[in-house]
């Protein structure tokens, strides 16, 4: 479960620095550049259940009184904060950020996490800042974070600033917070829809997972968004999405691996109707892993069609003018 929320997690940063970049394929991995040192943390529980790495600044002196230095300390790495989204989108460091972070949290919300909060709505912020903040802000979100979140959530704010909110809030268990995110389904702005859309498919919501049609026609234009959709839609629900699957199979546009998930959902519970799509993919892809893939998944469905029929012979009335063999008791 740890690993599939982290997954999760980095997904969610892939598309939304993708849509920033605004070119095809994946972001270029982040440089990764030395910081300073982080200090001892100690391991909390934090949001979903997920350990979180909470910093505590060390106290030294007498009495166990701050340093003088720690003022100092906390608007360096503030400072050290604001300057990574300078980098862009696809150089920018977010390991380092997510250290950073993790220190400033130490420092308590009002000192420490509010003015990364605060990124989301600022004015001067780029898009590329309210995007690192939604990053950071992800496995740690609070109760206190709330009432900004739902500001910068609403129509007039700035609408990268909408969308990373509404992610949030997505992502936040709070009755107020889902309350928030379901309006903006609807929202006028297609790219706050989306955000709001994509985040509750990641929760299951039955409410947005009635309105898969809609959500895969607003996202025809973004591939980073219409991947992150094939990767959030329940697989214990996959016989329900298959049309999805099978469609994006063949798109040279879509990822490897996403092509992978396609093609071992349809062997999984696809029918002969999947076949099509399955033999396409098995003969033309570029990729030999995924070639291989489909070549399993086509065997599968054509496997249990041919067991259905084997069963279904088995049980089967005999025919007009021919006798049954029954078996003599023994």
């Amino acid at each position: 479960m740890k690993q599939l929320v982290f997954l999760c997690f980095l997904g969610m940063s892939a598309v939304l620095l993708g849509a920033l970049a605004g070119c095809g394929g994946a972001p270029e991995s982040p440089a990764m550049e030395p910081v300073e040192p982080v200090v001892p943390v100690k391991p909390v529980e934090g949001n979903m259940g997920t350990p979180l790495q909470q910093a505590t600044p060390v106290m030294e002196g007498d009495g166990g009184m701050a340093l003088p230095e720690e003022g100092a300390r906390l608007q360096t790495l503030l400072a050290q904060w604001r300057k990574l989204p300078e980098a862009g989108a696809q150089k920018m460091n977010i390991p380092a950020a997510m250290q950073i972070m993790t220190e400033l949290q130490g420092y308590g919300y009002e000192k420490g996490v509010k003015p990364i909060v605060e990124v989301l709505g600022a004015p001067e912020s780029t898009p590329v800042a309210r995007v690192l903040a939604t990053i950071c802000l992800t496995p740690i979100l609070s109760e206190e974070m709330l009432p900004q979140l739902i500001t910068f959530s609403k129509s007039g704010q700035d609408t990268t600033a909408r969308a990373c909110a509404a992610r949030l809030l997505g992502s936040m268990a709070l009755p107020e917070a889902q309350e928030q995110v379901h309006a903006l389904m609807d929202d006028a702005e297609p790219r706050v829809k989306v955000a709001a859309m994509l985040i509750l498919v990641r929760g299951k919501d039955p409410e947005v997972l009635k309105r898969i049609d809609e959500l895969w026609t607003l996202t025809e234009s973004d591939i980073r968004a219409r991947q992150e959709l094939l990767m959030a839609l329940p697989m214990e629900q996959s016989a329900s999405f298959l049309a999805y699957y099978a469609k994006a199979l063949n798109n040279v546009l879509m990822d490897s691996s996403i092509r992978m998930h396609c093609a071992t959902l349809l062997g999984r519970v696809g029918g002969a109707e999947v076949l099509p799509a399955l033999d396409q993919c098995a003969a033309q892809d570029s990729d030999p892993a995924v070639r291989e893939v489909a070549k399993n998944a086509a065997a599968a469905v054509r496997a249990r069609a041919e067991s259905a029929v084997t069963a279904e012979n088995a049980g089967a009335e005999p025919e007009e003018g021919k006798e049954s063999v029954v078996a003599p008791a023994l």
